[in-house]
Formats: structure tokens, C-alpha cells, sequence
């Protein structure tokens, strides 16, 4: 079994941050240290040249459209829709259930937990595109006594976060158990959480077990859900006090998620508010930030 293994979702439109995320983890994360990269399958020529002894680019078709496998061996399709990508966000479909088209972002995430459950690594590192290491990276980062860390921020889900309280009741849903009914939820969700494949299994086949079909094909009937809050409420819930023993209220990754761009004047600001124990930064894509001032405030914060 292999220690850590990043794993990042990507496509042509985040080319470019992605580029520093590549370079990043070769200088900071570890030797043995795979990641593997799925893109469409359009977009692979793009990402080609990033492949490596360390860096393995795949098609989605690896993992979907193809007739994937699931946990209970039941067959699902999904399939493209040529032309229609531009519209409303439309990726493919399922043509046992065409209705709702999967979107490219619901497609993503569905990628992001098939790829995660064929991995045979110890602890899988979900690292978004946006996203660049900024310090050395180890497996005992994200792994300790055998348990794979887990970000959880108990009440970080407030009464006016609308929409992550939708993703809980969505996630609690898909995995039969009764929604959490605090006026404040805990929060999983972050740009950079590792994950045990082996969980991850798990929590594909719990998904099944209900009888509403392959795992995937319900996921895929979805007009949203989070894969970071599914596996996490699945952990909290279901999960062994062991596996919940490595617990963390800290993604070690400083974020900016507001959908504005930083500017100059932000530079320092946002730097000074890095722990120490942060090991990666994050500008999120749709800020619009420019790539100079982006990659300046990453040269920075390097050590």
C-alpha cells in the first residue's frame, strides 16, 4: 500500500493554477508521493505534459462515462452530450435516468470519489487546482498511527449558510440517516482534506445499500450535493472512534473563498493571516485574482 496520494479534479479552464499546483507538489510534497490527475477526456492533450514518474494524468473515462462497476457490481452509464456543455453547465447524462443532466460539477465530484475508492494508497489528499503547497509536505501530515486526518469544524455551519445546510440534508439523505438538527452544523468542507479510500468504499456502498440504485446514478440525479460534506457527516456518523481519532478543526491551508479578487492592498493582509501549520495557500479560481499578484503571493509564502 502506498502512503499519500494527491488527487485532483481538473479541466482547461484552471490550466493555469493548476500548473503551480503541479510544480508545488513536486517540491514539497513527498518522493513516493503519486498524484493523479483526472481531467475530461477533451482536455487531456492540454495536461499531457505534466505527466511523470510522480504525476499521472487520466482521462474521466477512466472512472466515468465508461460502464462503471459499482461497489454491488450493478452497471451505470453516463455519457456525454456533444454541444450541450455550454449550457446551464450540462456534462453528460445518464441515459437510464436522463433527467436531471449531470452537471460538470456534480460530474467532478462523482470522479473525485470513484478515483479515490480505486486508490491503494493509505490516504488519499483531495487538492483542488487552485491550490499550491507552500511548505514540505510528509504522510505523517495526514497520516498518524494508521488513522487518515480528518478536518472537521464543529459549528461552522451557521443558520444563514442556506446552502451547506441543503448539502447536509442532501448528504444525510443518500446515506439514510437522520439530518442533523442544530441551529449549528459542523462544516467538512475545504480545498485541500485528505481521505481513507477505504472509507470512501464504505461510504459508496452504504450509499447503494438503500435500494435506490448504484451509487453513482444517485449522485448523478442530484442538483447539488458536496462530496466533502458526505464524507464527512459519513465519518462522523457511521465511522469508528478510531477512525475518527486523527480529528482536525484546521484544513493546514490558507484560503481566500470570497468570489472578489485580492488586490494589492490585500497582499499583506492575507499573508499575515497564515499559521504557522499551514502548509499550502488557496485562491479561489472565481476571484478572479491576476495570475501576477496570485503567484507573487505564493512565491512569498514559500519557505
Amino acid at each position: 500500500m502506498a502512503g499519500l496520494q494527491f488527487l485532483t479534479a481538473s479541466y482547461r479552464n484552471d490550466l493555469v493554477p493548476f500548473e503551480d499546483l503541479h510544480r508545488s507538489i513536486l517540491r514539497y510534497g513527498p518522493e513516493d508521493a503519486m498524484h493523479l490527475v483526472v481531467v475530461p477526456d477533451c482536455d487531456v492533450p492540454l495536461f499531457a505534459r505534466f505527466g511523470g514518474e510522480r504525476t499521472l494524468v487520466r482521462p474521466v473515462s477512466s472512472y466515468l462515462p465508461r460502464p462503471l462497476m459499482s461497489v454491488t457490481g450493478a452497471t451505470q452509464w453516463f455519457r456525454g452530450v456533444p454541444g450541450l456543455s455550454s449550457l446551464a453547465r450540462i456534462d453528460a447524462i445518464n441515459p437510464f435516468r436522463p433527467y436531471p443532466p449531470v452537471r460538470g460539477w456534480i460530474r467532478q465530484q462523482i470522479t473525485k470519489l470513484a478515483a479515490a475508492a480505486a486508490s491503494d494508497a493509505e490516504a488519499v489528499v483531495i487538492v483542488d487546482s487552485d491550490v499550491s503547497l507552500v511548505r514540505p509536505v510528509t504522510s505523517d501530515t495526514f497520516v498518524r498511527d494508521g488513522v487518515v486526518r480528518f478536518y472537521r469544524l464543529p459549528e461552522g455551519i451557521t443558520p444563514d449558510m442556506r446552502r451547506h445546510r441543503r448539502w447536509v440534508e442532501i448528504a444525510a439523505g443518500l446515506l439514510d440517516i437522520p439530518a442533523p438538527q442544530g441551529a449549528l452544523e459542523t462544516d467538512y468542507i475545504a480545498s485541500f482534506v485528505s481521505w481513507d479510500p477505504a472509507i470512501v468504499r464504505r461510504l459508496l456502498a452504504r450509499i447503494e445499500a438503500n435500494g435506490r440504485g448504484g451509487w453513482a446514478a444517485q449522485l448523478a440525479a442530484q442538483i447539488e450535493f458536496s462530496e466533502c460534506i458526505l464524507y464527512g457527516l459519513h465519518l462522523d456518523t457511521l465511522g469508528s472512534e478510531r477512525e475518527r481519532s486523527f480529528a482536525a478543526n484546521e484544513t493546514r491551508c490558507h484560503s481566500h473563498w470570497d468570489p472578489v479578487p485580492l488586490s494589492e492592498g490585500d497582499a499583506a493582509a492575507f499573508l499575515a493571516g497564515m499559521s504557522p501549520e499551514d502548509v499550502a495557500v488557496h485562491i479561489q479560481s472565481n476571484s478572479h485574482t491576476t495570475e501576477q499578484l496570485r503567484r507573487r503571493l505564493i512565491a512569498t509564502a514559500q519557505v
